[in-house]
């Protein structure tokens, strides 16, 4: 009979199951730990990776996954490349599709088929090459390589000394730079509070369509009330589901602290590229038809843990705090709970900061659920005595 964790566990898997388990393939190279160095060969994908630091010096033959702090690719990748970081770095040919998420994104190299990245700073370097589309949205773009196809996407600052072989589309730009080097062979499309600067010997094939938006103005200050009733509600609200857990299922809240605890950049990492890749997958399942149902599946998963987020991260805050105080063993882990989530909490109430929390928790909730779920055939920690209520 199966039990009502499993159960819980198994509809969670179908989540990860649908975007790292295409059907063809349901076997995987897996490498994971703290630093993971895989050294010059051939290792038979599809490769899935992650740790804090990585870096795959191996040619790959099949798709390649990979989720960490830092990811460095010098290998030969046959098949599509899956990453998120905060730095990552591909220096070798793939041979299929690049998605990438991070703070800082470097290509060296030249991509058979599309790129899709979003991040801080996105560098295609000038021996890359994009055999089609690249699909960019960052703040700073730097794009001194080639694209066969065509370019889009938004940021702050754009920068082309490269060539684009198609139309170069930009739905939102602070500073557009064409430098004298660049081509367009198509249209250029763009909509920018100034108009783009233009090198003398830069070559656009199309037309230049500039849609000019208004700079925006700061709108006067006006005082925020600050619900304490609504905080309240929320707080009662999380206590109460993390409560339901905490005494059905012991181990649940230990084992997902743990995993953080164990591996912080492959859980924020894993957890980021889940939450970008996720809404993809659902849309070509419905595209399918038959594939109705498991998107149904899907969605419902996702929108629960976007709903626990801040409940994961309060618990495992808590429990950090407890340790750091030296309260951990003799200070009920109710009240660990309740100063975490408090936290979390009062920090979304903050502008910038709120949103900056919101992120960092829906991350570490897909992270560490999917580093549990993958990790669940190890040991779990023994389960500790439910604290009685307060």
């Amino acid at each position: 009979m199966v039990s009502r964790r499993q159960t819980g566990w198994l509809l969670l898997a179908l989540l990860i199951m649908a975007v790292v388990m295409p059907p063809a393939a349901m076997a995987f190279e897996t490498r994971q730990g703290d630093s993971v160095y895989i050294p010059s060969g051939l290792v038979k994908g599809p490769l899935l990776v992650s740790g804090n630091n990585i870096v795959v010096d191996a040619d790959v033959e099949g798709d390649l996954f990979a989720a960490g702090q830092s990811i460095v690719i010098n290998g030969k990748v046959d098949g599509d490349v899956l990453v998120a970081g905060q730095s990552l770095r591909i220096n070798n040919a793939v041979n299929g599709d690049v998605r990438g998420a991070g703070n800082d994104i470097s290509i060296q190299s030249p991509i058979s088929g599309s790129i899709t990245a979003a991040g801080n700073s996105i560098r295609l370097e000038s021996a890359s090459t994009i055999g089609r589309d690249a699909l960019l949205f960052g703040n700073n773009l730097d794009l001194l390589g080639k694209a066969e196809g065509q370019v889009m996407g938004a940021a702050k600052g754009v920068r082309l000394s490269g060539s684009i072989g198609s139309d170069l589309q930009l739905w939102e730009v602070g500073q557009l730079t064409l430098a004298s080097s660049a081509i367009v062979g198509g249209n250029l499309i763009y909509k920018s509070p100034q108009q783009a600067q233009i090198a003398s010997g830069a070559k656009v094939s199309g037309d230049t369509r500039w849609e000019q938006r208004a700079i925006d103005k700061a709108p006067a200050s006006k005082p925020v009330a600050f619900s304490w009733a609504s905080m309240l509600i929320w707080f009662a609200t999380g206590l109460v589901l993390w409560g339901f857990f905490f005494l059905l299922f012991p181990a649940l809240w230990q084992r997902l602290a743990l995993t953080m605890q164990e591996a912080p950049g492959a859980s924020i990492g894993w957890g980021l590229l889940l939450l970008v890749t996720i809404p993809i997958i659902m849309l070509i399942f419905i595209v399918t038809v038959i594939g109705i149902p498991l998107a149904l599946i899907l969605l419902c998963a996702y929108i629960l843990v976007l709903l626990l987020a801040k409940i994961i991260l309060g618990d495992i805050l808590g429990r950090y705090l407890l340790r750091s105080f030296g309260w951990d063993g003799r200070v009920s882990m109710w009240l660990g709970f309740m100063l975490g989530f408090a936290l979390v909490l009062l920090l979304s109430e903050i502008p910038i900061v709120g949103v900056v929390v919101s992120l960092a928790a829906a991350c570490i909730a897909m992270g560490t659920i999917a580093l549990s779920i993958y990790n669940s055939g190890r040991p779990a920690p023994a389960p500790a005595n439910p604290d009685p209520l307060p």
